[in-house]
């Protein structure tokens, strides 16, 4: 909402209580995303397209048609994947900032592993490697971030320290 400039950008969906696929948006370049091929095997990123193994837990989202006619949002972030809702509303569910490390889910990466309460929660065991390379892909962007930062802090105060 805050890059998009629009308080209202949200549009209701039925995503409430279910696992789901993850479609790929065509000709969409993965390489140093969560999906390029050293972080999630090929087999198992063909079978995110084709076995529930993400959970949905929500009622809202944005189309990619709203997400593409928002300027502010269509420069920052492309799109990965999408999704259906019950209603067969095609809404995002991944995305990628293209000159930052940011990475934005609109599934829960976490509860296959971690929750057991609502029987909709895929625990096979490809759905457990997605969470665990989700969270390896996330451990990683954080270390690289650590290390721009340290280096460019380093970097920062040799300068000054020299002039």
């Amino acid at each position: 909402m805050i890059v998009s400039e629009d308080r209202n950008i949200l549009e209701t969906f039925d995503g409430a209580n279910q696992a789901s696929t993850l479609q790929f948006v065509k000709n969409v370049n993965i390489e140093g995303t969560l999906f390029q091929r050293y972080i999630i095997s090929p087999e198992l990123l063909k079978k995110l397209s084709t076995d529930c193994l993400v959970m949905q837990n929500h009622h809202y989202g944005i189309s990619p048609e709203r997400m593409q006619a928002n300027q502010e949002l269509a420069k920052f972030f492309k799109i990965l994947t999408t999704s259906v809702d019950e209603y067969n509303k095609v809404y995002v569910l991944t995305v990628q900032a293209y000159n930052y490390l940011v990475t934005a889910f609109q599934w829960h990466s976490e509860k296959n592993a971690f929750e057991w309460g609502p029987k909709a929660i895929p625990h096979t065991e490809d759905a457990i490697r997605v969470t665990q390379q989700a969270a390896n892909f996330f451990i990683r962007s954080v270390l690289i971030t650590c290390m721009i930062v340290y280096v460019t802090n380093f970097i920062v105060k040799q300068v000054l320290e020299f002039h």
